[in-house]
């Protein structure tokens, strides 16, 4: 059966239908570009959308990258994960012809052998700049070669016959779930040209705070510190260590998060070591916290703040910042599981504080990872904020859809209930849709536009519009 978007002809019957290989070379590569972004902005998307849609039915488009060829290798090969290597085929095609792509690595397989037989050809990824070092899928096997005499932590030494130490050397990104602070030390040893380190939980054992001070001394390039999780007693005693460094400098870390689990204070203070070169910092507000939150920091150079956590701890800690201590904040990142609910009252109030106090405030980005904002909720903060022309956007990714369009069908089935209808609410993302498509049809109508009436059919149709009108 042929589909009607197939019946429909070309306003220009003599122009021959263009296809994919017929395309110039920089326009087909042009395509694979678009492509692999979309595919980083849905990776990043389906981290949120787990818990409002089935992200199973939504597929990358690496369908249409692996169908360029040579053309999308550079993305088809640019990350390589250690648990999708064990075949023949990786061994005697992918590596020996594909190797120079590489640029990452993540080492997330249980499976000593394959973890074995990939260290192997860790001397022919000469390109690749960044790792992720798993508990599972490296630390357990270093610690595991200890006693079974194969590959041990001294293989992050030049001394090893492996090929972890000048592996390591090239890094200048790696991620870890090491905890122990002795194994992040030998880590950031062997890779000392890092300028981007991600901790997950770092555990708090005797001698802890020594070594992880040394860690600011083994990487002078240091410009991107994440710390996700500690206990409590970390910070306080970290801050006694640098306190009392003497005149060693510094790592000009530009961009810091932090968990904060314990008090505020102390995880503040800590973060002002290195305010004369941050710009992004973080706080990831745990709930059980000592809020004694310190008015003697001051992080000058600081452009974007990000805080994450529950909304009242969020609004707590706005409620305390004054421009004094952040005299160059443009921009404020709220990112909280609960915030669509206290959007309405609490945090729209603490929001409000902020943006009066801080007079280069210019971007106000407030989401809930998990659920979308309403856009009527919304629109009423910006009216608050009118008079100081911040810009407010509340998308979980850029240009997604309107929760006015994306929740559709709960809200139909609240009108059935008796629920009221909120024209106001409605109206804008309704209407701006179909101001696109009445412009579209104006632009497809005019000269040259060979073709477009039957894309924009084709839309129509998809999105059944055609069906629904010649039901009314």
């Amino acid at each position: 059966m042929i589909s009607p978007s197939a019946q429909l002809r070309d306003s220009n019957p003599s122009a021959p239908r263009a296809t994919l290989e017929g395309l110039p070379t920089e326009v087909k590569a042009r395509i694979v570009e678009h492509c692999a972004i979309q595919d980083e902005r849905w990776k990043m998307l389906r981290k949120h959308l787990t818990a409002c849609v089935d992200t199973a039915e939504k597929p990358a488009s690496d369908g249409a990258i692996t169908k360029s060829g040579v053309l999308a290798a550079p993305f088809l090969f640019k990350e390589v994960r250690t648990s999708k290597t064990n075949s023949l085929f990786f061994q005697h095609h992918i590596v020996p012809r594909r190797r120079h792509f590489f640029r990452k690595v993540t080492f997330d397989d249980h499976d000593p052998y394959l973890f074995h037989r990939f260290v192997q050809n860790l001397p022919y990824l000469t390109n690749v700049t960044e790792a992720v070092v798993t508990v599972e899928g490296f630390e357990d096997h270093l610690n595991d070669g200890l006693e079974s005499g194969g590959i041990s932590w001294a293989a992050l030494t030049d001394s090893s016959p492996f090929g972890l130490a000048s592996f390591f050397r090239q890094l200048t990104y790696l991620k870890t779930e090491v905890s122990q602070s002795q194994q992040i030390i030998n880590l950031g040893s062997a890779a000392p040209t890092l300028r981007s380190l991600h901790l997950g939980y770092v555990d708090h054992e005797d001698g802890a705070d020594e070594r992880l001070v040394r860690i600011f001394a083994i990487l002078p390039d240091l410009r991107d510190l994440v710390i996700e999780e500690t206990d409590g007693d970390l910070f306080p005693v970290l801050n006694s260590l640098l306190s009392a460094r003497g005149e060693h400098p510094l790592p000009a870390i530009t961009s810091l998060k932090v968990g904060v689990n314990g008090d505020v204070g102390s995880t503040m203070r800590f973060a002002q070591h290195f305010a004369s070169s941050i710009e992004c910092i973080t706080f990831d507000l745990a709930f059980d916290l000592n809020f004694d939150y310190p008015e003697d920091v001051q992080f000058p150079k600081v452009r974007t703040l990000k805080l994450e956590g529950l909304p009242e701890i969020i609004e707590l800690f706005m409620e305390c910042i004054d421009c004094d201590q952040f005299p160059a904040l443009v921009e404020l990142v709220i990112c909280s599981h609960q915030v669509c609910i206290q959007l309405i009252s609490t945090t729209q109030e603490a929001v409000k504080t902020v943006a009066y106090k801080m007079p280069r405030l210019e971007r106000i980005h407030l989401f809930d990872p998990q659920h979308l904002q309403d856009d009527f909720d919304c629109n009423a903060l910006r009216r608050e904020l009118g008079d100081r022309h911040i810009e407010l956007t509340t998308s979980i990714v850029p240009n997604f859809v309107s929760s006015t369009i994306f929740s559709a069908d709960h809200r139909i089935d609240y009108i059935r209930l008796g629920g009221p209808i909120r024209h106001d609410l409605h109206r804008p993302s309704i209407k701006r849709t179909l101001d696109f498509l009445g412009e579209w049809f104006e632009r497809a109508e005019g000269l040259g536009a060979d073709g477009e009436l039957s894309r924009l059919a084709r839309v129509l149709q998809q999105a059944e519009f055609e069906r629904v009108a010649q039901a009314c």
